[in-house]
Parts: C-alpha cells; sequence; structure tokens
C-alpha cells in the first residue's frame, strides 16, 4: 500500500511539473488554450505547486514572457488558495491594485477577494473604489466586491464616502441604487 501510495505521488509530481512547463514555456504549435488548460488543472490536481507557480507569475513586475491569460491565472490560483484553505490573499491583493496589470485579470483578482472577504480584502476593495484613476467598472467590481462580504453597518458608511466624491454621474447612480438595497 505504501509503495502505491508512493507511486501515485511521483505521478502526481510528475505531472504537476510536465503541467508547469506547459504553462511557463511559449510553443506555437501547443496553443494557448491548451497551456490555459493546464492553469486550471494544476489548480486542481497540485494546489500547492499551483500556488507556488502561479503567484510569481502574477505578481512580477517585468514580465516578458507569452503567458497563459492572466484573469485564467488570477481564478486558478484563488482556487487553489480555496482548495487548501489559505487566508494569505497578497498575490490577489497585489494584483487588484496593481494599475499595471490588464483590466480583466484586476477585475477577476476583484472579484475573488470578494469571494474571500477578510479585511486584507476589504482593504484592497476599498483602495480600488477610491481609486481616481480606474474606469468606473473596475470600481464598480470593488464595490460588489464588498457588497459580498460586508454587512450593511460596514458597507453604509464606505458606499456613502465613496458617493459623496464621486462626479460620474452613471457610477454615482450605480452606488445610490447600491446604498438604497443595503443601507436604511
Amino acid at each position: 500500500m505504501v509503495v502505491a501510495h508512493r507511486e501515485q505521488l511521483w505521478w502526481l509530481l510528475a505531472e504537476a511539473a510536465q503541467l508547469e512547463h506547459m504553462i511557463v514555456t511559449y510553443d506555437a504549435a501547443l496553443g494557448l488554450g491548451l497551456r490555459t488548460r493546464a492553469v486550471e488543472l494544476l489548480a486542481e490536481t497540485a494546489p500547492e505547486h499551483a500556488l507556488a507557480v502561479l503567484g510569481p507569475l502574477l505578481t512580477a513586475k517585468d514580465t516578458n514572457v507569452t503567458l497563459p491569460p492572466r484573469e485564467t491565472m488570477v481564478r486558478a490560483w484563488a482556487s487553489a488558495a480555496r482548495a487548501l484553505r489559505t487566508e494569505d490573499l497578497g498575490v490577489l491583493v497585489d494584483v487588484a491594485v496593481d494599475i499595471r496589470q490588464p483590466l480583466d485579470t484586476r477585475y477577476a483578482a476583484l472579484t475573488e477577494l470578494g469571494t474571500c472577504g477578510g479585511p486584507l480584502a476589504r482593504r484592497a476593495l476599498e483602495e480600488v473604489l477610491f481609486e481616481p484613476t480606474s474606469d468606473a467598472y473596475l470600481r464598480r467590481k470593488a464595490a460588489q466586491g464588498l457588497e459580498m462580504f460586508l454587512k450593511p453597518d460596514e458597507l453604509c458608511p464606505i458606499l456613502e464616502r465613496a458617493g459623496s466624491h464621486e462626479h460620474d454621474e452613471v457610477f454615482a447612480q450605480f452606488l445610490a441604487s447600491m446604498m438604497a438595497r443595503h443601507c436604511p
């Protein structure tokens, strides 16, 4: 039984290494579709390995390599973190607040932070909500993330403060709609 367990472990480690290779090595013949699926499979089959591989790829300041879609890597990282029940959301926070990240990547990180909740997620979501250079959709995703886990007595003062400084009429209406749903 121990031998069979060792063989399974060896197979999983070999599979994880192969998936990692597919993720970080560009091969025109493989295409991005297969590499994208490799990201998802790594998170499903070897979550610890996925955190170790995807975290640095997502938070690297200068990446001049062709990678699978960053949005997919964010979702896979979050899936692996949930599977391991990790409370370290540093990668999601770094991606969410980094204005150099592609917008779809930041949107995914904001959604995942809303799903995770907690003080670190709250600080990151608030930072993006009040980020003056963000597009309205990014700020909307931050507000929706906060809405996912904050109680009205915590959420309402944040929404009121955001609404009182808002110049974008459409976004102000969105905030007013949220306040009408949650705030007495």
